[in-house]
């Protein structure tokens, strides 16, 4: 399926339901979730697509591109996208440059980078300060637990306190729109569903991700596995250093945007 697909179904609905722009339709309140899978694995290739790439991850990367593009142009001629709030955000990373499929298997930088985005017209903030905020919350170290109170923040016109709406050793995220994110914040992420999904194979990876005074964001992770992962040069129980930012994908070892704990930090050990 090509998730470009569900947009032609979207825009009728949006005619028939709330009418447009040119016919002075109903312009109420609406609700549409789109999940779309173009970039999960093994990533959409369009064979109608002239231009070639060097890997289909980056033809499926062009189909989310004009699947948004799109989705904006139809607002747009509704006359309802500066009063829409658009909201997108991936439940997890993926590394499609490596020989085998890392994601179920190990982690890296990459799988630990998962992409979010807010569209949120400035009209529609309560306060002016809520756009500089999210503006500077894009440099910082966000984690896609920040998605549920962020929305609970717009919906509702006022900030989220989530302290107050979580559970005792509760692990939540933070209103992007009201909390500018500390340089010290620590987050964590694990890879629970993937580590039940190979049962034969028990597994547990858990990542502590923060940045440090030089600006330099890190990942403290922890795989125990009965396999090594040749890939990734991952053996079966280690702690790892995964270093963010100018990552190649080729198979060099050194360019893998990883460092093993005993490497990096030689003087603990």
């Amino acid at each position: 399926s090509d998730d470009r697909r569900m947009l032609p179904k979207f825009e009728k609905w949006l005619e028939k339901s709330q009418g447009n722009s040119t016919t002075g339709g109903d312009h109420s309140p609406f609700y549409a979730q789109f999940y779309n899978f173009n970039q999960h694995y093994p990533y959409l290739k369009d064979p109608k697509r002239k231009e070639s790439f060097s890997h289909r991850v980056y033809d499926s990367l062009a189909t989310t591109d004009e699947f948004l593009q799109r989705l904006f142009e139809i607002l747009e001629k509704a006359g309802r996208l500066e009063n829409t709030i658009i909201v997108g955000s991936g439940d997890h990373g993926e590394d499609p440059f490596k020989d085998t499929y890392v994601r179920l298997s190990a982690l890296n930088s990459n799988v630990l980078h998962a992409a979010h985005y807010v569209y949120y017209p400035r009209h529609l903030m309560p306060d002016p300060s809520i756009a500089e905020r999210l503006r500077i919350n894009t440099q910082k170290m966000t984690h896609t637990l920040d998605m549920y109170p962020t929305i609970q923040s717009i919906l509702h016109g006022e900030p989220y306190d989530y302290l107050q709406h979580a559970d005792q050793d509760c692990i939540t995220g933070i209103d992007l729109t009201s909390v500018v994110i500390p340089d010290d914040r620590v987050v964590i992420s694990w890879n629970l569903v993937s580590s039940q999904i190979v049962k034969k194979l028990p597994a547990e990876f858990w990542a502590l991700s923060t940045r440090d005074s030089e600006g330099k964001d890190w990942s403290l992770y922890h795989r125990l596995s009965r396999n090594r992962h040749p890939g990734l040069k991952q053996g079966k129980n280690n702690f790892y250093m995964l270093e963010y930012g100018d990552c190649t994908h080729d198979i060099n070892p050194k360019n893998l945007c990883m460092m093993n704990m005993k490497e990096r930090h030689r003087e603990l050990f």
